[in-house]
C-alpha cells in the first residue's frame, strides 16, 4: 500500500524535473497529470478506510504516582459481540418470567440511566500512560446487512459526541467490568449487578459468564424503564386531557397550566418522544434538549403573563394567576393576600413588617378575627410556620388561624396544623380563590 504511494510520488517527482530542465513538456506531464489522479484517488481512499472520529478528553483519574493522572482510552466495538449481544437480546425477550422480573424492579427502584445508556454497549477501553484519547471507530455498522432495536441504539450512541459523555463513558465501563469502588451512590449500581447475577443462579436466564450477555441484560433494563416512564407519562396526559400527539409546545403549556412541575414536564417530553421512536431514546443525549425546552416556553409563558397582567388593570387591581403568584417577593405576597381578603368580604390589613409576631395579615368579619401568616415559597412549607401562625394569633386574639401558600404543606405540618385547628389553603385552593377575582 505505501510502496504504491512511494511509487506515484515517485513518479511525478520524474516528471517534474522533465519539466524543469525543459527535456520534453509532453513528457513531462505525460507523468504528472495522470499519476496525481492517481494518487488523489489513493489519497481518499486511504482517508475512507482509515475513518475514525477522534477526541481528546482530560481525566480526573487518580494514581498512587500521579494525584491527577490524565489516562488514554481507544473505544472501539467488535463486530462479533454486536452480533452475540443481539442474539442475546433476541433470546431474553422472548422470556416471559425474565422479562416480568424485569418489569417489577424497574417499577421499584430509581434506575440510575445516565451511566447505563453507556453501559449496556461492548465497549473496549485500553489505558496507558499520558493523555487520553478515544477513537470511535465504527463507520462499518452502518453498513451492517441486518437491523433490530439494538443495532439501531448502537448506531445512535456512534452518532453523538463522545467528548461531552465522557465521564459517564468511562464510568459505564466501571459499572459494566464490577468496578463500583469509584462510583457515588454505588448501591443502585450494585443492586442491578446483584439482579443480573441473581437470574443467572436461579436459572432464569441460561447463559455463560461473559460480557455480551451482561451487555443484553442491561440493554433491556433500560427498555423496560423507557416503557415504565412512558406509561406514567401517558397516564399524566391523560389526566390532564392532553393529546398524546400533542407538539412539545402545546404539552408544556397545558401541564404547566395543570401546575406540573417543571422537572416532571421534561421528563413527560422525553418519555413520549421516546414511545414514538420505539423507546430506543438516549436518556443522556435526548433530555438536557427537552429540559432546555421547557425552560425557555415556562418562561416565556411567566413573562407574557406578567405583561398581560401589566397591560390589562381593573378597579379591583392586577389580574393576578398562579404563575405571577409564583414571582412575587415575599412582601409582594403578604399584599396580595390581603387584597385576596378584601375581595373576599373581608376587611384585611397587613401587620407591621418588624415585629408582626409571625402573623402577616389581619382580616376582620363582623366579630370574626382571622390571624393569617403569608408563605411565597418554593418549596413545601413545613411546622415552623404552623407553630409561628399558632403563637402569633395568641397574640393578636384571633379566632381563627391561617396559613396560605403558593407552595404545598409537608405532612407533617399537615398534622400539626389539624392538631390546632389551623386553617391551610394551598396552592390548589389558591388557584380556586383566584378564580373568585
Amino acid at each position: 500500500m505505501w510502496l504504491y504511494h512511494f511509487f506515484n510520488v515517485f513518479l511525478i517527482f520524474c516528471g517534474i524535473i522533465v519539466l524543469v530542465l525543459g527535456a520534453s513538456v509532453f513528457i513531462g506531464l505525460c507523468f504528472i497529470i495522470p499519476f496525481s489522479i492517481l494518487e488523489i484517488v489513493f489519497i481518499v481512499w486511504t482517508i475512507e478506510y482509515y475513518k475514525i472520529k477522534k477526541y481528546t478528553f482530560n481525566s480526573n483519574t487518580k494514581s498512587k504516582n500521579k494525584k491527577n493522572m490524565v489516562i488514554p482510552v481507544e473505544i472501539k466495538y467488535e463486530k462479533s459481540s454486536l452480533k452475540i449481544i443481539n442474539n442475546y437480546v433476541e433470546e431474553f425477550s422472548k422470556n416471559n418470567k425474565f422479562i416480568k422480573i424485569l418489569k417489577n424492579f424497574v417499577i421499584s427502584q430509581n434506575i440510575p440511566r445516565w451511566v447505563l445508556d453507556f453501559a449496556c454497549l461492548p465497549l473496549k477501553i485500553n489505558i496507558f500512560d499520558g493523555y487520553r484519547n478515544v477513537y470511535f471507530i465504527d463507520e462499518w455498522i452502518h453498513h451492517l446487512q441486518y437491523t433490530s432495536n439494538y443495532i439501531d441504539y448502537v448506531k445512535k450512541v456512534n452518532n453523538i459526541i463522545i467528548d461531552i459523555n465522557k465521564d459517564k463513558v468511562s464510568l459505564a465501563y466501571e459499572i459494566r467490568n464490577g468496578d463500583y469502588s469509584n462510583i457515588c451512590r454505588n448501591e443502585k449500581y450494585k443492586n442491578i449487578k446483584d439482579l443480573y447475577e441473581t437470574l443467572k443462579n436461579q436459572k432464569i436466564i441460561h447463559v455463560d459468564n461473559n460480557l455480551e450477555a451482561y451487555c443484553a441484560f442491561l440493554y433491556i433494563l433500560i427498555r423496560e424503564d423507557n416503557i415504565k416512564f412512558y406509561k406514567q407519562s401517558k397516564k399524566l396526559l391523560e389526566n390532564c386531557n392532553i393529546d398524546l400527539q400533542a407538539n412539545d409546545i402545546d404539552i408544556i403549556k397545558k401541564l404547566y397550566d395543570n401546575d406540573i412541575e417543571e422537572g416532571i414536564i421534561s421528563t413527560t417530553l422525553w418519555a413520549v418522544e421516546n414511545g414514538k421512536n420505539n423507546f430506543n431514546n438516549l436518556l443522556c443525549v435526548s433530555y438536557p434538549e427537552k429540559e432546555k425546552l421547557v425552560k425557555n416556553q415556562i418562561k416565556d409563558i411567566t413573562e407574557k403573563q406578567q405583561i398581560e397582567n401589566l397591560l390589562h388593570n381593573d378597579k379591583k387591581g392586577a389580574h393576578y394567576n398562579i404563575s405571577t403568584i409564583d414571582l412575587m417577593s415575599g412582601e409582594e405576597f403578604e399584599n396580595f393576600v390581603s387584597f385576596l381578603f378584601n375581595i373576599l368580604g373581608y376587611n384585611a390589613t397587613n401587620t407591621k413588617l418588624s415585629g408582626d409576631q409571625g402573623i402577616d395579615v389581619i382580616a376582620k368579619k363582623g366579630l370574626t378575627t382571622i390571624a393569617i401568616q403569608a408563605k411565597c415559597y418554593s418549596k413545601p412549607v413545613g411546622n415552623h410556620a404552623i407553630m409561628e401562625a399558632v403563637a402569633g394569633a395568641k397574640y393578636y386574639k384571633a379566632d381563627k388561624t391561617m396559613v396560605v401558600t403558593n407552595s404545598t404543606f409537608t405532612k407533617s405540618a399537615r398534622e400539626l396544623a389539624e392538631c390546632n385547628n389551623v386553617i391551610l389553603w394551598d396552592r390548589s385552593i389558591l388557584k380556586e380563590k383566584l378564580k373568585e377575582l
